[in-house]
């Protein structure tokens, strides 16, 4: 392996032992793997280019992160589960392969620019497929309580103290409907009152509060 010699001159703090990946060094295990790939219909993301130089291959795979040289035997390893590496072909070529299911998006576009700027061509390549996001669920709505029961019976305008005052007035069927049907409305104004009657008696709301008529006020 003189050639990685004459490309990386640093040492590494890698053995062969850190390798995590399947090396392709020649055609048959690459012919090998390609068969058996087309016979378990596994088709793993991968980018296979094609080399003119040696020296372009090895650098293109020396540029990727989890491609080392091994101290001990100093040959090619991967740190990725990943199947990697460079062979002759014919006409005095080389193939260069990387390929796995831990090729994410980043690392196929990070590869492929590399290959291209090391003079490679591709010859053929699939990209990973995007993971289809799950749709969120639905929040389902609370249904909406419906208003307490209260019937519009009319409108009437009274004069007070020398002013006008519009009294609304609707019906309930107890003292419990008219009350709570009296908390959903709120009066902002000093000239406004609404009246509900019911069998137990007549509840109204003004500007200060809820309150029974012929008593003191019940809440503000």
């Amino acid at each position: 392996m003189g050639l990685l010699k004459k490309i990386i001159k640093k040492k590494t703090s890698f053995v062969q032992s850190d390798n995590k990946g399947i090396y392709h060094n020649n055609v048959d295990i690459a012919s090998g793997y390609w068969a058996e790939r087309k016979k378990l219909k596994k088709f793993e993301p991968f980018l296979l280019y094609k080399f003119n130089d040696e020296t372009d291959a090895v650098r293109a795979l020396m540029q990727i992160d989890c491609i080392k040289i091994a101290e001990d035997t100093e040959e090619l390893i991967c740190t990725e589960p990943l199947i990697y590496g460079y062979y002759p072909v014919e006409q005095e070529s080389y193939e260069v392969i990387l390929c796995g299911t831990a090729i994410n998006n980043s690392l196929f576009d990070k590869v492929k620019a590399v290959f291209e700027a090391n003079n490679g061509e591709v010859i053929n390549e699939k990209k990973p497929e995007e993971k289809k996001k799950e749709p969120v669920p639905a929040v389902k709505k609370e249904a909406e309580k419906p208003s307490p029961a209260a019937e519009f019976v009319s409108d009437e305008l009274k004069e007070k103290n020398g002013k006008d005052t519009k009294i609304r007035i609707f019906r309930a069927i107890n003292s419990k409907d008219a009350i709570a049907f009296l908390e959903t409305k709120l009066i902002t104004k000093k000239d406004m009152v609404i009246i509900v009657k019911t069998p137990e008696g007549i509840y109204g709301r003004n500007y200060h509060g809820i309150y029974k008529v012929g008593a003191s006020k019940m809440k503000s």
